[in-house]
C-alpha cells in the first residue's frame, strides 16, 4: 500500500536516511475500491470471508523455522558431493579445517547500527558479489567468529589450563558446539557467493538449477543452526561452573550471547498470504510483537516505510514517553490517522529482538477508523526504503547481525527471509518500491510511468491512459512490465476474474500489487534502497 501523505516522525533517529522522501501522491476519486487497492484503507467487505481471516490468523501466529522436510532436503543436497557438468564444484575441503585455537581476539560486543549503515553491502547480484569487499560484507560475522574463538580460549583457560580436569571434561560439549558454530559461519563466508553464482549460471538446466537452489537452502539453514549451537553452549556453561569456575562461566555466557547476536545472518519468517475479494494469496502477513506485547499479525508492506501499529497490542512496560507526534494516511486519504512515536524494541522471532527503535503507535481515537479498512492484521510494517513514509526508518534496521540488511519476499514458499539477499538477482531496480518502468496493457500503447511494486497493493491500480481511456481492463488481457529502456522484461501476467487491476482516472502512476511477487522472490535492500528481482 502506498502512503499518500507523510507526517514527520522521529527526527532524532540516527538511522533515518535520505532514502525516504516526503511527498504527496495524487488523490484518487473512487473512495472505497481505490483505497482498498492502494492503501491501508481496505474494506473488510471486499476481503475474504471471516472464516478465511480466522484461518489466516492461526496460520501466521508465531514464526517458526522451515519444516523438517525442507530442512532435511536442503541439508542432504548441500552435503551431497555429486555434481553435474553444469554445476561448478565448490571446494569445501578447507571449510572443515580446525579453528585457530591460538587466535588472540578482543573486540567490541556488537557493531553499531550506524556503522553497519555506512558500510553494509549485500549479495544482490553476481556482479556485486564479484566486486564486493568481503570484509565489509561480513563485519558482524567476523566479529562473531572472533568472539567464538575468544570464548573457546577462555573456556580452555578456565578448565584444562587451570588444572581443573573435571571442569575440562564437562567443557568438551560446549567446546564442540562453539567449534561447529565457528566452522559454519566460516563456511557461509567462503561458499555462499559461489553458490549464488552457480544458481545464476544454471538457469537453463532445470536439474542443475534445482541442485544449486538446494545448496543455497542448506547454506541458509547452516547459519540458522549456528544459533542453536551457541544457545546449547551457553546453556551448558552452568554445569561446567558446578566444578569450580562459576564466575568465569557467567562472563563466558555473556560473550557467547553477544556472538550469537553478531552471528545472525538469516532468519526465516513464516508468512500467511491473505485472500482478497476472491483472489487467493494476495496480502503477506506475519506475526511479531512490539515492546514485549503479545504476538500479533502485521502486513509486510513494500509500499510504505515504518511500523504503524494498534495501540492496544503493544507492551506497556518501560514504554516511556512519545518522542514525536504526527498524522498520515494511506491510499486516497479517505481515512486519516494520528500517531505517537515511541522508541521501543520489537521481536520478529523468538529470541530475535531489535534494539529500541521508532514505532508509530496510532492514537486510540483514530485507530478504529483505520482498523475498519484493514484485513486480518493489527499493523502495517512498511519495508519500502523509497516509499512516501509514513516513517523515516523501519524497525528491521535495528535487528542484530546482518538481519538489518534487507528482506526477501518469497510468496511461493510462504516465507520472508531477513538478511543479505540469499539468492542471485536477475535484475536490480534502483528503488523499492518506486521506479520508472515501461508498462504495456494488451494492445494499447505502452508508456514509461512511475510504478510501485507494492505487496500491500492488492490486485493493483492503473491509470486510464494505459488502456486508451477505458474504465476497466478486460478479462484475459496481457500486462507486461519492462525496464524503462524496454530492453528487459521484468514480468507479465494475464488478468483473470477479480485478479485484475482497477482503472482510476485520477492516478498518474501504476500500483502493482501481488502479481510480481507471486511470480518470483523479490528482495529489498534497506541500505541501498534497491529492489532485486531474483532468479526463480
Amino acid at each position: 500500500m502506498w502512503t499518500a501523505t507523510t507526517a514527520q516522525a522521529a527526527p532524532d533517529d540516527s538511522n533515518a536516511s535520505a532514502s525516504t522522501r516526503q511527498a504527496s501522491k495524487p488523490d484518487a476519486a473512487d473512495s472505497r475500491r481505490s483505497s482498498s487497492t492502494s492503501g491501508a484503507t481496505k474494506s473488510s467487505a471486499d476481503r475474504g470471508s471471516a472464516g478465511d481471516s480466522s484461518k489466516g490468523s492461526k496460520s501466521s501466529k508465531g514464526a517458526t523455522k522451515e519444516s523438517d522436510a525442507d530442512g532435511t532436503i536442503a541439508k542432504d543436497a548441500d552435503d551431497d558431493e555429486t555434481t553435474t557438468d553444469a554445476v561448478v564444484v565448490v571446494d569445501e575441503a578447507e571449510d572443515d579445517a580446525p579453528v585457530d585455537q591460538d587466535a588472540d581476539v578482543e573486540g567490541p560486543a556488537s557493531v553499531p547500527v550506524s556503522t553497519k549503515n555506512a558500510v553494509a553491502t549485500n549479495l544482490v547480484t553476481v556482479d556485486a558479489v564479484a566486486e564486493a569487499d568481503d570484509e565489509v560484507q561480513s563485519d558482524t560475522v567476523d566479529l562473531a567468529k572472533e568472539q567464538i574463538i575468544q570464548a573457546r580460549d577462555d573456556l580452555k583457560e578456565a578448565t584444562w589450563d587451570s588444572g581443573n580436569f573435571l571442569a575440562g571434561l564437562a567443557a568438551m560439549l560446549p567446546q564442540m558446539w562453539l567449534g561447529g558454530a565457528h566452522a559454519s559461519l566460516e563456511r557461509w563466508q567462503l561458499n555462499h557467493a559461489l553458490l549464488q553464482e552457480q544458481y545464476a549460471a544454471t538457469v537453463g538446466n532445470s536439474f542443475a538449477h534445482w541442485i544449486a537452489g538446494q545448496r543455497i537452502e542448506a547454506s541458509i539453514q547452516r547459519t540458522i543452526r549456528v544459533q542453536d549451537q551457541l544457545e546449547a553452549a551457553e546453556k551448558f556453561l552452568p554445569l561446567v561452573g558446578l566444578f569450580g569456575p562459576r564466575e568465569e562461566m557467567t562472563v563466558l555466557a555473556k560473550l557467547i550471547s553477544q556472538a550469537a547476536d553478531n552471528g545472525l545472518v538469516y532468519q526465516i519468517l513464516d508468512v500467511y498470504l491473505e485472500e482478497y475479494n476472491g483472489v487467493r494469496r494476495v496480502s503477506p502477513i506475519f506475526a511479531m510483537s512490539i515492546n514485549g506485547g503479545e504476538s500479533v499479525n502485521v502486513l509486510l508492506d513494500t509500499g510504505s516505510f515504518g511500523l504503524v501499529i494498534n495501540p492496544q497490542v503493544i507492551g506497556l512496560k518501560d514504554l516511556g514517553t512519545p518522542i514525536d507526534h504526527g498524522e498520515s494516511c494511506y491510499g486516497d486519504c479517505s481515512t486519516k490517522y494520528e500517531y505517537d512515536v515511541y522508541n521501543i524494541p520489537v521481536s520478529v522471532y523468538e529470541g530475535v529482538d531489535s534494539t529500541p527503535t521508532p514505532v508509530l503507535v496510532v492514537t486510540l481515537d483514530t485507530w478504529f477508523g483505520l482498523s475498519q479498512s484493514n484485513g486480518n492484521y493489527e499493523g502495517i510494517l512498511g519495508i519500502g526504503p523509497n516509499a512516501y513514509g509514513p516513517g523515516r526508518t523501519t524497525p528491521l534496521w535495528a535487528l542484530p547481525g546482518l538481519l538489518s540488511q534487507g528482506i526477501l519476499m518469497d510468496y511461493r514458499r510462504n516465507r520472508a527471509i531477513l538478511g543479505p539477499n540469499p539468492y542471485a538477482a536477475r535484475v536490480t531496480l534502483d528503488g523499492s518500491p518506486r521506479n520508472d518502468l515501461f508498462i504495456k496493457v494488451g494492445d494499447n500503447e505502452g508508456q514509461v510511468i512511475e510504478t510501485l511494486l507494492d505487496t500491500g497493493g492488492l490486485v493493483g491500480v492503473i491509470p486510464s491512459s494505459l488502456v486508451g481511456g477505458a474504465s476497466s481492463v478486460p478479462d484475459g488481457t496481457l500486462i507486461s512490465v519492462y525496464t524503462a529502456d524496454r530492453e528487459t522484461l521484468l514480468f507479465s501476467y494475464r488478468t483473470r476474474g477479480n485478479n485484475t487491476p482497477e482503472v482510476n482516472d485520477d492516478f498518474e502512476f501504476v500500483l502493482m500489487g501481488s502479481a510480481p511477487f507471486s511470480q518470483m522472490p523479490i528482495y529489498t535492500d534497506f541500505y541501498t534502497g534497491e529492489m532485486a528481482l531474483n532468479y526463480t
